[in-house]
């Protein structure tokens, strides 16, 4: 999928995690065993034998290719096996020559193809469909069985139980069904209890309490995201299932009392539960309010509805609506949620996937309670077209919404953003680094810098080092930039260009853009600068401002100026300053500024012995709504700890608590 700015949607990012899973197994850590997960543990183990399987297998040039394959294929054959079963169930509550059509259906729908290579779900929607089809052949043990097992695959399938249970005929055949669940889940669930059951409580507790995303809950507690999980790595402590992804502020226990007080009523109503026609409305219903109760929602979640949608209603309605869920769920993922994060997709695509899910309840809803009720007929007919005509209208606004959002978009991603700041400061004499090939990629283009170096490299590839391409890069340059990506997988070559570049100059700016974190360095050196000039101004009495460069005396708004202090220490210092940086208005007013610690060689103030020197950079970004007019530019120290200037003792501004370095005439268009 192509992206704004020109990025690749690359959907691979759960087959990664999933074999992040099976690379934690080659050092001894397993799941629910050292860490814990999001979901049940059959899938992660079933995660880890693949990896291993994988391994076996010829090297290709494509590290995840076999894993990937290998996975995929399973998923794919569980996939088959639903297409089995949507005919299986269509063939009971329609007869065989509707079941084709629904088979047809099914197979035609592009979105379990899409989660086949993106997701596992295919794997939890086969037993909640095997669930409901063994239980309407009477097979209460093998129908509990297929429950439970895909109970400890992911929740979900878990909404068929109650009406797999009332279609058994007899207490004796309900009673195998529970007993089959229920050892099925303890056998899966008891070595993990007897080894250390810590691991699998704490997996528990995260999904049972993990906050909203994606869905009108998510939205009305201000959250429009999507559904994130704390990073592998810190899972193997079970404290951290106290994370929240954001505060949660709804009633969460009377909210999941309305589901299940709805389930009750449902399932206590005197219906003819053996029969096809109840009991798979009843588990699609089921699913439905499920779907609309919880508290998250992720876009592999559409394959469940749509599975059962086929079943009950393969005609020209069950496939209306079936696009219409799938059109919005491609316009919520990758677009609302995975490009842009745009608030107004965000509404969009919930409010119309909650509309359409309301509305496919009330159908399942009228099958079971008033099938041949004239007024439910009526109704159904014509809210159900205007239901529908208003998710053509929504899904078409958020396509238009996309496509603008593309052109122009509302939130610049994260290589946007430090690009605009970068450009501000451009200018001749300058050199680039990037720690890794994307952010090279991303931002190069979008910026006028004269000399660029790309900071990652392949074994063999470079023959010079990293530390000497930058060194001939910084050498004779007034200025040099460091982009570090917080995405790289080699964070320790990023920190040895840090402490290379900290030893050379001072950091100027030292800002983050999302994942990307901009240093701008300027030598130690006085190079680059208009002017150097001397000042005898003394601060407390022991650290001297003995100069200022600066890059220009004009500039005009939305651009950067650069300045330049030199201290020296003339004292003791017994501790650690802040330097001030202010442009001020007429009035005294602040309108930009720049705060940072005093220090030299990353050490502060405090540490410095009599004599030394220090020369730091201090970027100030003019705002582009200023107006045209005279600024003054103005210096000094603070006391971090409490807010106290330090007054000056001796120079030109004795008693005054900063330096005023004279005026900056802001002029001209940007």
């Amino acid at each position: 999928f192509l992206g704004s700015g020109g990025n690749v949607f690359q959907g691979d990012a759960d087959l990664q995690f999933y074999r992040s899973i099976g690379e934690l197994s080659l050092a001894g850590h397993f799941p629910y065993v050292d860490y814990w997960m999001e979901y049940p543990p059959v899938f992660p183990w079933v995660v880890v034998g693949l990896y291993q399987l994988s391994l076996l297998l010829p090297a290709w040039p494509n590290d995840l290719l076999w894993f990937q394959a290998l996975l995929s294929t399973l998923l794919a054959c569980f996939d088959v096996g639903n297409l089995i079963l949507v005919y299986g169930l269509a063939r009971v509550l329609h007869g065989r020559r509707t079941a084709v059509r629904a088979a047809w259906m099914y197979g035609l729908l592009f979105f379990p193809l899409f989660t086949i290579v993106s997701w596992f779900d295919t794997i939890p929607l086969f037993f909640l469909l095997l669930t409901l089809w063994l239980a309407l052949k009477g097979r209460a043990g093998s129908a509990g069985a297929a429950a439970g097992l895909g109970f400890m695959v992911k929740i979900t399938p878990i909404v068929a139980a109650p009406a797999a249970l009332l279609s058994l005929v007899g207490l004796s055949a309900r009673a195998r069904f529970t007993a089959a669940l229920t050892l099925v889940v303890a056998a899966i669930a008891a070595p993990f209890a007897w080894h250390d059951p810590t691991m699998l409580v704490a997996s528990g507790r995260f999904i049972a309490f993990r906050q909203s995303w994606e869905t009108i809950w998510a939205l009305i507690e201000g959250y429009y995201g999507t559904g994130r999980v704390p990073l592998l790595a810190s899972r193997f402590d079970p404290q951290m299932t106290t994370w929240q992804l954001h505060p949660s502020t709804l009633p969460w226990s009377a909210i999941t009392g309305i589901f299940l007080a709805l389930c009750l009523l449902l399932y206590t109503r005197h219906l003819a539960w053996s029969e096809p026609r109840v009991a798979i409305p009843a588990a699609a219903l089921t699913l439905d309010l499920f779907l609309l109760f919880s508290k998250g929602y992720s876009p592999q979640f559409l394959i469940y509805p749509l599975a059962l949608l086929v079943v009950i209603l393969p005609s020209w309605r069950g496939a209306a609506f079936a696009t219409l869920l799938t059109a919005n769920n491609l316009v919520e993922w990758p677009f609302a949620f995975g490009f842009f994060g745009d608030n107004r997709l965000a509404w969009l695509v919930v409010i119309t996937r909650t509309a359409l899910l309301v509305w496919l309840g009330a159908e399942y809803a009228g099958l079971l309670f008033a099938p041949r009720s004239d007024i439910w007929q009526r109704l159904r007919c014509w809210i159900g077209r205007v239901v529908m005509v208003s998710a053509v209208l929504a899904i078409g606004a958020g396509v238009v919404i996309t496509v603008g959002h593309y052109f122009a978009p509302t939130r610049p991603d994260d290589a946007v953003a430090l690009a605009d700041y970068l450009s501000d400061f451009t200018g001749p004499g300058q050199a680039a680094v990037t720690t890794t090939r994307d952010a090279f990629y991303q931002i190069r283009p979008r910026v006028a810098v004269d000399r660029w170096v790309l900071g990652e490299g392949d074994p063999g590839e470079w023959p010079t080092s990293v530390e000497d391409r930058i060194a001939a890069a910084r050498n004779g340059e007034s200025r040099v930039w460091l982009i570090v990506d917080q995405a790289g997988t080699n964070q320790d070559d990023a920190g040895q260009m840090i402490a290379s570049l900290d030893r050379w100059g001072s950091r100027a700016t030292d800002l983050w853009f999302g994942r990307y974190h901009l240093l701008g360095y300027l030598p130690s050196a006085s190079v680059g600068l208009e002017s150097d000039e001397p000042l005898p101004d003394v601060f407390g009495g022991t650290i001297a401002l003995r100069g200022y460069g600066l890059s220009s005396r004009a500039v005009a708004p939305g651009r950067g100026l650069t300045l330049a202090l030199s201290f020296e220490a003339r004292g003791t210092i017994d501790r650690d300053y802040k330097v001030f940086v202010h442009l001020v208005n007429s009035d005294g007013e602040i309108v930009a500024q720049h705060d940072r610690p005093l220090s030299r060689d990353g050490q502060g103030s405090a540490a410095w012995t009599v004599g030394e020197t220090d020369r730091e950079g201090y970027d100030l970004l003019v705002p582009t709504d200023l107006a045209c007019g005279d600024y003054r530019l103005r210096v000094g120290l603070y006391d971090p700890t409490n807010g106290q200037r330090l007054k000056v003792t001796a120079g030109a501004h004795p008693g005054d608590d900063k330096v005023d370095l004279g005026s900056v005439r802001v002029c001209g268009a940007r």
